[in-house]
């Protein structure tokens, strides 16, 4: 974690938990139309060298060619068996490369990235130390970009990039406008000062709601090797390419996708008054035995709380109660993802 950062913000009155996630913040700003979120729980990496794209290209699981420096792509990495190590969104700005995961999964994901460069001139580099990354969401987000000098991207998943700050602005999906803000720590200090009027710091966990709803997934280190790309619907969010040839665990993904059935998937679930986390399992209330576990889970503001899970699509569809964390636990409650299953 970016301790500077940390400072600033804690100088502003957020209060961190031992995680490194906000819990407390600073009063509202009554009249913000739109929600500031720290990211330094999540760490970036720097893809730099001649043949960077190539490298990239070969190791995860979606078309790193298609970058052009102005959008960006969910992603992933996984190991030859097809499971995903590392899940990411990863862009390309002014030739280089960054991405960003969860800070627990990425040293094991960095070091294994570096066991593949050989003699290939890649450099890879945390930028924990040097930048920080925030969250912007709501209708008055685009409005708070453009106060703070800065370019809205205008389609989801599209990117600007500000030579004179070294700013990278990323557009995400979700039913409102998201964005994330990528800086060197001062110049980041800068923008929040323009920002924070506008959009008030919310607690980290808000954040990862909003990315819930999306039905966009993560993993951590408790669900690292636990799904393959499928599972977590990666090829329904643009998170996977079967048209760019060989990456590790490409066989296995492949065979799923055009001669296996896929057995289990990511569904959408609300969750009153559960007490879990990633990794933790999904009973069946018809036969007490675990069905599926949790991908992600956490609360928006007004305390709902949402969670993403991978289970046996016969029991996901089959109509059966399910329980999370606990055969007599919190019985769980279907919703629709924002976007379709394939017939």
């Amino acid at each position: 974690m970016n301790e500077q950062w940390r400072t600033f913000l804690s100088d502003q009155g957020a209060e961190y938990d031992a995680s490194g996630l906000i819990t407390q913040v600073p009063e509202p700003v009554t009249s913000a139309s739109a929600s500031l979120y720290d990211l330094s729980w999540r760490s970036v990496l720097r893809i730099t060298g001649a043949d960077a794209q190539d490298f990239l290209h070969g190791q995860f699981s979606n078309d790193v060619k298609a970058l052009n420096g102005q959008s960006s792509q969910l992603n992933s990495y996984a190991n030859p068996k097809g499971r995903i190590l590392a899940l990411f969104r990863l862009l390309k700005g002014q030739g280089d490369f960054y991405l960003d995961c969860p800070a627990e999964v990425l040293p094991a994901f960095s070091k294994r990235l570096h066991m593949f460069v050989m003699r290939s001139d890649v450099q890879i580099a945390s930028m924990d130390e040097t930048h920080a990354m925030v969250g912007l969401s709501g209708e008055g987000a685009p409005q708070a970009l453009t106060e703070a000098g800065l370019a809205v991207p205008e389609a989801v998943e599209a990117i600007t990039v500000d030579p004179d700050s070294a700013t990278i602005v990323a557009r995400l999906p979700g039913n409102q406008p998201r964005f994330t803000l990528l800086a060197p720590t001062e110049t980041l200090s800068e923008h929040w000062h323009v920002l924070s009027p506008l959009a008030g710091l919310r607690p980290s966990v808000e954040w990862k709601h909003e990315q819930v709803m999306a039905g966009l997934p993560e993993v951590y280190t408790a669900t690292t090797e636990a799904y393959v790309a499928q599972m977590v619907n990666l090829q329904l969010t643009n998170g996977l390419s079967f048209k760019k040839g060989c990456f590790p665990g490409q066989e296995v993904v492949a065979r799923l996708q055009y001669l296996g059935k896929l057995k289990q998937r990511m569904y959408l679930y609300a969750c009153q008054g559960a007490e879990a986390a990633p990794g933790d399992s999904v009973f069946s209330e018809d036969t007490g035995m675990a069905v599926g576990d949790v991908v992600e889970i956490a609360k928006d503001r007004d305390g709902k709380q949402h969670c993403l899970l991978v289970l046996k699509t016969a029991a996901a569809e089959g109509g059966q109660a399910l329980h999370l964390a606990d055969p007599d636990g919190p019985l769980l409650t279907r919703c629709e993802l924002p976007y379709a299953f394939e017939d």
